[in-house]
């Protein structure tokens, strides 16, 4: 099951749209093609409820202490959980944590144009194949996907990390090599205007120590809603 503490929808519709669950509310997997083997824990701390999900193969009476602990977390306040408290986290739990802010889209505002912005589609696809082929390959699920075109091949792009039917979730990748150059702020705004015009809510989220992702939501207005915390 999914301990709750004080637990609103928004926190469950995020969860949701981050992981496949089973009937019991357990992790099965990362919603997304190719995946990872999913976090032992996720933890969702917002500011007037928390959620806790644990894998399906965590013991049952871990995931009783883990939510005792989390039970007893102040409400999020808009900065990363103390650290007292992720060293009893991470004791309790095991393994590493990798927390960050999770964001709903605010008000649109206007950014700078970017030449070679598209939104890659049958025609365009190939493009992807340098530097992005993962993307490439999953174009149907990771769709809408938008790049910046240098030299004939796609070098950045912003793309639906994770998709259902009511909700999407931006990714960005920049190669190195064209780091620092606005395309990140531009593509995640023409993303949203993408994944909305589907009738989807648009996520975005980030990790604590990403400076340079943290300054793009801000530049887009973007609203913290919670502290996403997983445990590997």
């Amino acid at each position: 099951m999914i301990p709750r503490v004080g637990e609103t929808a928004l926190l469950e519709r995020h969860a949701r749209l981050l992981f496949d669950l089973d009937v019991d509310g357990r992790i099965v997997g990362i919603n997304e093609p190719e995946a990872d083997p999913a976090p032992r824990f996720w933890l969702i701390r917002g500011r007037t409820g928390t959620l806790l999900l644990a894998r399906q193969d965590v013991p049952t009476d871990l995931v009783a202490r883990v939510a005792d602990l989390v039970a007893a977390m102040p409400a999020w306040d808009g900065t990363p959980l103390a650290t007292d408290w992720t060293d009893r986290l991470t004791s309790l739990a095991g393994g590493e944590v990798d927390p960050g802010p999770a964001f709903l889209f605010g008000l649109r505002v206007a950014v700078p144009e970017v030449e070679g912005l598209v939104v890659v589609d049958a025609a365009t696809r190939p493009l992807l194949a340098a530097h992005f082929p993962y993307t490439e390959r999953h174009l149907a699920v990771r769709s809408p996907v938008v790049g910046v075109v240098r030299g004939g091949v796609i070098v950045a792009v912003c793309s639906t990390v994770r998709i259902r039917p009511g909700e999407g979730e931006a990714g960005v990748r920049t190669g190195e090599a064209w780091r620092g150059q606005g395309f990140a702020r531009a593509m995640v705004a023409r993303w949203r205007e993408e994944i909305e015009a589907t009738g989807r809510t648009p996520f975005y989220g980030t990790n604590w120590d990403n400076a340079a992702s943290q300054a793009v939501a801000r530049a887009l207005h973007m609203e913290p809603f919670a502290e996403e915390t997983g445990v590997s």
